[in-house]
């Protein structure tokens, strides 16, 4: 297996036939622009967080545009993510996890349209809030170190590592991207400086014990 931590030198066709007026007013909702999926997203920010889910798995599964339909792609494969690292954490550790047990539809559409559609102007002024609320509230992300000023057990380390391999086989099509790995290497609060060192050597450990894992896991989730 590869060093983790080391750089590697690193046409179509149309029927013009047989299309009826439902076909041409499929072919119309397919084409709605991203005012369209600006104004449900508007319309999704005015309602409470569990009724923003309702709206949007019923958006997402009657899909009718091509933006919805991406969008439904992408949280299908984010909720892949899940289900690869919760599978892979139970394996290894013999009990139930929680992993990203913060993260719902409407938080899954907001980090689509910011990080993979390229539309952070729709959600610009919700984004830090349902990122930071993720990101603070689980501890495989410093920032939970960062906001409870302690100090991260193994098993956090190891979700946190099962995290990451399973994002870089989601990025990557199944395969790793072992440069990109280092450039996400974790980076730990000021508070923590004396067991940085520690805490690095750990998470390298579990990637190189658990990669074949995930990326078993991984193909399975599919």
């Amino acid at each position: 297996m590869p060093n983790v931590f080391t750089n590697p030198i690193l046409s179509p066709t149309t029927e013009a036939n047989n299309i009826d007026s439902r076909s041409l007013d499929e072919h119309d909702n397919k084409n709605e622009t991203s005012a369209d999926l600006a104004t449900l997203i508007d319309q999704s920010k005015g309602l409470d967080r569990d009724a923003a889910n309702r709206f949007w798995n019923d958006r997402l599964r009657d899909a009718s545009s091509d933006q919805l339909t991406q969008l439904a792609q992408l949280v299908s494969v984010e909720r892949k993510h899940v289900a690869c690292v919760r599978a892979a954490h139970e394996h290894v550790t013999g009990r139930s996890s929680e992993h990203d047990h913060t993260k719902d539809t409407w938080y899954m559409v907001v980090t689509a349209l910011v990080f993979s559609m390229h539309l952070k102007e729709l959600v610009s002024d919700v984004m830090d809030d349902v990122i930071g609320d993720h990101v603070t509230a689980e501890p495989h992300h410093e920032a939970y170190f960062e906001r409870t000023k302690g100090a991260p057990s193994d098993d956090n380390v190891l979700e946190m590592a099962l995290d990451r391999l399973a994002r870089n086989q989601q990025r990557n099509g199944g395969k790793y991207d072992w440069e990109q790995m280092e450039r996400f290497l974790p980076k730990w609060p000021r508070h923590l400086a004396d067991i940085q060192e520690e805490l690095l050597q750990k998470y390298k450990d579990y990637c190189r014990q658990h990669s074949s894992l995930i990326q078993r896991t991984w193909q399975l989730v599919q």
